[in-house]
């Protein structure tokens, strides 16, 4: 199906020029080369890592300062899309009043053109999208591309958009809490490891 048969699907209206929008955008990243290279190949545990990991977010920040689309960030972008599912959200009376049939069409389209959207920015830059770095609730973090599902999937409640699955975030929970007991194994090693150093130096010299 064409961008054209796309939107014939959609009365003229707001809504329709909504989804113009997304198409150009989603057609727009599709072309875009991915960009790769922020993580290190091998995170060694411990303050190491620590050093390693405020680099990745130093070098995440700084590709997120510079123009993604129409003058908008990255991550920015997302806030977008979020912008955009409002907006469609106040439409809904425009296909509302619709026979069932050609409702149900146009919902599938809406949800099929905002995951399409999602996918190509996620792999415009993968290692960014799916960067635990998002406040999710006070003990959690979650990917930028989980929390853009995440409020799509409140927003876009009546079409039908699939809704979040919460275990997924409670698994990642759990990773989470390993990742952080692996850390906190691997610094005390570290701690040791530069003690023992630190006591073989001073023992040479003394």
């Amino acid at each position: 199906m064409t961008n054209e048969d796309i939107l014939s699907q959609f009365p003229d209206g707001d809504l329709k020029n909504i989804m113009q929008e997304l198409i150009v955008a989603n057609d727009s990243l599709a072309n875009k080369e991915p960009v790769y290279g922020f993580h290190h190949k091998f995170y060694v545990p411990g303050w190491i890592g620590f050093i390693q990991e405020c680099i990745v977010e130093s070098k995440m920040q700084k590709f997120d300062k510079q123009v993604f689309y129409a003058g908008k960030g990255y991550i920015d972008f997302i806030n977008w899309i979020g912008d955009k599912a409002d907006a469609v959200a106040k439409c809904y009376s425009e296909i509302e009043n619709m026979d069932e049939a050609k409702s149900t069409v146009c919902k599938k389209l809406i949800v099929a053109i905002f995951d399409s959207t999602i996918d190509n920015w996620a792999k415009c830059c993968p290692e960014i999208a799916t960067y635990c770095n998002f406040d999710f609730n006070e003990n959690t973090k979650i990917s930028p591309i989980g929390w853009i599902h995440y409020k799509l999937a409140s927003i876009l409640q009546k079409f039908e958009y699939p809704q979040f699955d919460s275990s997924s975030s409670k698994g990642s929970v759990v990773s989470v809490m390993k990742a952080q007991g692996y850390y906190i194994i691997g610094y005390i090693l570290n701690v040791i490891i530069l003690a023992c150093v630190l006591g073989i130096i001073g023992a040479i010299f003394k």
